[in-house]
């Protein structure tokens, strides 16, 4: 009988440590809510899928990159795991587009003297797309999801260049499009 009662008295003080997580859980819609939850987020980044079937592009360094800029978040403390087990969200991510060119493609197109001068000065152009989302794991949720484009023009750029500094930027692009405010899926397109 007595181990009734310390089971029974026990059982207010299970539930506190059981039921906010639980109510967290549930109310968690979007990253934007997780981040005004929690003060600490451990993320798991997933093996990157390559759709482009361009072999020649350093997913290894591309991880490390997207790992570095988000340890580096100043406003937001990261903590990257390496079993997904740990992790309260999962970044998934797959490389839906990556494009070099010695020609830099006419893109400023918002006045007369931008197109001339976009037509006269010849650069090398890199661009990569990657699907972005990440998963709540309490949940099992995607609480946000976007393709995010990162692009560099540089008249000295080779294309064996372009795989490494396209990398560095995409870390920095991508954390630009997840802090930002504005919910739903739309293509963002954002460029340093």
């Amino acid at each position: 009988m007595k181990k009734l009662f310390s089971l029974l008295a026990l059982l207010p003080l299970i539930a506190c440590f059981i039921m906010p997580q639980t109510a967290l859980a549930k109310r968690v819609r979007s990253f934007q809510d997780l981040l005004s939850k929690v003060d600490t987020i451990k993320i798991y980044v997933e093996d990157i899928q390559i759709s482009t079937g361009d072999n020649k592009i350093k997913v290894k360094d591309l991880q490390d990159q997207i790992s570095k800029a988000l340890k580096d978040r100043i406003s937001t403390d990261f903590v990257i795991v390496t079993n997904p087990a740990e992790a309260l969200v999962i970044l998934k991510s797959d490389i839906i587009e990556y494009y070099w060119t010695l020609v830099d493609p006419i893109d400023q197109i918002h006045s007369y003297g931008a197109i001339a001068k976009d037509i006269l000065i010849k650069e090398h152009y890199v661009r990569m797309t990657i699907e972005f989302s990440l998963l709540y794991v309490p949940t099992d949720k995607v609480i946000w999801e976007m393709p995010v484009k990162a692009t560099i023009t540089d008249k000295d750029m080779t294309e064996e260049e372009s795989y490494s500094l396209i990398n560095d930027r995409m870390g920095k692009v991508l954390l630009r499009n997840l802090f930002k405010k504005k919910r739903g899926n739309r293509d963002q397109v954002e460029s340093l």
